[in-house]
């Protein structure tokens, strides 16, 4: 294989990446896609892109292999993160497990708290949230447009990190600034 395609690298995200992307994601995030918002994943990949305070793309070479970002949300302390991937994805994973915590920190710039949900069956996408340091606030059981499970994570500026008794009072301000 060329090595000048292994060379991996993030770049701020342009449109160019969202359509190169689109069509070729995985098929877990295809399905998490669906299962959640009922919607095409290239229309769902269309509008984290717009929707982004700030997105990245994840680049094996000049190829658009993922992107991640932080979206909008009506309280500007809550960042809504995402990452979505191509199966091409497998050439940069070494930067990306090199480099995923700096992005983490990257991403909590302005925010106390990031969040978002995960399909419960997509095992590894939990455990790689696990191990950014993001927490698994609850299972939601049957929340899926066909009544799949999804875990609700976050993870939290040290200084804004709530202990166990405030925890409940966190998922509601989530719920209520959307």
């Amino acid at each position: 294989m060329n090595q000048e395609l292994e060379r991996s690298r993030v770049a701020p995200a342009v449109a160019a990446h969202v359509v190169e992307l689109g069509p070729r994601l995985r098929e877990v995030d295809r399905q998490e896609i669906r299962a959640a918002f009922g919607r095409p994943p290239e229309a769902i990949l269309r509008s984290g892109f717009r929707n982004a305070r700030r997105c990245w793309t994840v680049l094996a070479g000049d190829r658009a292999v993922a992107m991640f970002g932080v979206g909008r949300r009506r309280s500007p302390r809550i960042g809504t993160v995402w990452f979505l991937a191509s199966d091409d994805f497998v050439r940069a994973r070494d930067l990306v497990r090199r480099e995923s915590r700096y992005w983490v920190d990257v991403l909590m710039v302005g925010h106390d708290v990031l969040t978002n949900f995960v399909a419960a069956d997509n095992r590894i996408a939990v455990r790689w949230i696990t191990w950014l340091g993001f927490e698994l606030l609850a299972l939601h059981r049957g929340v899926g447009t066909g009544g799949e499970d999804f875990w609700e994570f976050a993870a939290f500026r040290p200084e804004h990190r709530p202990d166990i008794a405030t925890c409940r009072n966190w998922r509601n301000l989530l719920r209520i600034t959307g």
